[in-house]
């Protein structure tokens, strides 16, 4: 079954399994039907006592405001605060890496409080600067290159999130307990 699986693509709650029905095995009669047993089986050896890699706390500095942050002044007025307080709530709370997608290197962080969860930008931004740390619904997260983007960007960090040459191409794995520390990035 393995050789017939082309890709394999996890999300929050789900994975996307790609396969090539051409490469099933011969024994197999249905082919869905046994790719479904398959990946069941496959996730259930999967399962045990947790993840082995230790979890890891990752302090991000950030410059918040000015042209690192232009739409803190916005988020700030959406919730009837100042910028300094946006800033505080921000960089007071821990993040978990829930997932990593979108872009390679790009970490959908968890654990935004409730306060700073608004709406993506009704138009997006075509182009994102590298290193922007922005806030979209429920997450936050930082653009590890740059790209278009709908979120609200709140500062900027000079932290390398991606390197495709580097040991590790992505410096946040899932499970990593993220805080932002506010100052000079």
């Amino acid at each position: 079954m393995v050789g017939a699986v082309t890709d394999i693509i996890p999300a929050f709650d789900s994975v996307t399994v790609m396969y090539d029905p051409l490469k099933m095995p011969p024994s197999h009669v249905s082919t869905l039907e046994s790719l479904a047993t398959w990946v069941r089986t496959t996730a259930a050896a999967c399962r045990g006592p947790g993840p082995t890699a230790a979890v890891r706390a990752v302090e991000v500095p950030v410059t918040y405001g000015g042209q690192n942050g232009p739409d803190l002044e916005f988020v700030a007025g959406q919730m009837g605060v100042t910028a300094e307080e946006v800033i505080r709530i921000h960089s007071q709370a821990t993040y978990v890496v829930a997932a990593v997608g979108f872009l390679p290197g790009f970490a959908y962080l968890t654990g935004l409080p409730a306060r700073l969860q608004l709406a993506r930008r009704t138009t997006p931004r075509t182009k994102v600067p590298k290193g922007s740390v922005a806030v979209g619904g429920p997450y936050t997260g930082i653009y590890p290159v740059a790209s278009p983007g709908g979120w609200h960007i709140l500062g900027a960090t000079a932290m390398e999130l991606f390197n495709p040459v580097g040991p590790a191409a992505c410096c946040l794995r899932v499970g990593d307990r993220v805080r932002f520390v506010a100052g000079s990035a």
